[in-house]
């Protein structure tokens, strides 16, 4: 028979887990809109759908961003 009363501490040792601070943080939080459908699409691929997103768009920065001139930031 499986014992119930562990689960609070079960729990506790979960809930007391954290991932910490990043040494050097690299990524920034933003808020973007996409379209309903778009947003979907991304999110029927699984898992790390937002690194997925990411990379398309760096992918899509190669090949229609200006040359960098270093004048702008």
């Amino acid at each position: 028979m499986f014992d119930w009363g562990g689960i609070p501490a079960v729990r506790a040792a979960l809930a007391a887990r954290s991932r910490g601070p990043q040494r050097a943080p690299t990524k920034v939080p933003t808020k973007i809109r996409f379209d309903a459908d778009a947003l979907a699409a991304l999110k029927t691929t699984g898992r790390g759908w937002q690194t997925r997103a990411n990379d398309a768009m760096r992918e899509w920065l190669k090949e229609h961003s200006p040359p960098d001139t270093g004048t702008h930031r």
